[in-house]
């Protein structure tokens, strides 16, 4: 679709730009693309130049408290009854907040973030813990495990050239 513009006087007499039907003031125009250029928004003070833009923050220092809490244990899904491994997106529901918001803070705060990344750890540790104590079904234990954790089952392999001709090698998959 092809834009036309034109060049003619707004309402007050001054130079304008009319873009597909829409009036656009030249000098504000002009001032947004200094603006645009420079950094400073249309409309803001010199004074404004060192501060931050953009809507404010929704992180509370709260959440720091909320996260260690949240991942330090198991949770129960009130309508399906399912036990629920804590995880980012799951305390981002939480507190209300979306997961991507969430991982934004991580970066901007970094107590915030290091809470989380312990938390992750945590959370880790409680998947095993269900798989090892067999409160998860067997297959999806094992799709998590092997999956996301990198182990595996023992496994034996037959190869050739042993005196007796087969022998048993353990794998064992030792986590970090």
């Amino acid at each position: 679709m092809e834009k036309r513009e034109s060049n003619r006087e707004d309402l007050n007499g001054r130079d304008a730009t009319v873009i597909d039907g829409v009036v656009i003031d030249g000098e504000l125009l002009h001032d947004a693309a200094v603006g645009a250029l420079s950094g400073i928004p249309h409309g803001a003070d010199e004074a404004d130049e060192g501060k931050r833009l953009g809507r404010p923050s929704t992180y509370d220092p709260v959440y720091l408290d909320m996260a260690v809490e949240y991942f330090s244990k198991l949770h129960k899904d009130e309508e399906s009854g399912a036990i629920r491994v804590p995880s980012r997106v799951f305390f981002a529901r939480h507190i209300g907040q979306p997961h991507t918001t969430v991982k934004h803070w991580e970066k901007l705060y970094p107590e915030f973030g290091e809470a989380i990344a312990d938390g992750i750890e945590h959370a880790k540790e409680l998947r095993i813990m269900l798989a090892e104590n067999k409160l998860l079904d067997g297959a999806f234990s094992k799709f998590v495990l092997a999956s996301a954790y990198g182990m595996s089952e023992k496994t034996a392999v037959e190869l050739s050239g042993a005196e007796n001709g087969k022998f048993e090698v353990n794998i064992h998959v030792v986590r970090d």
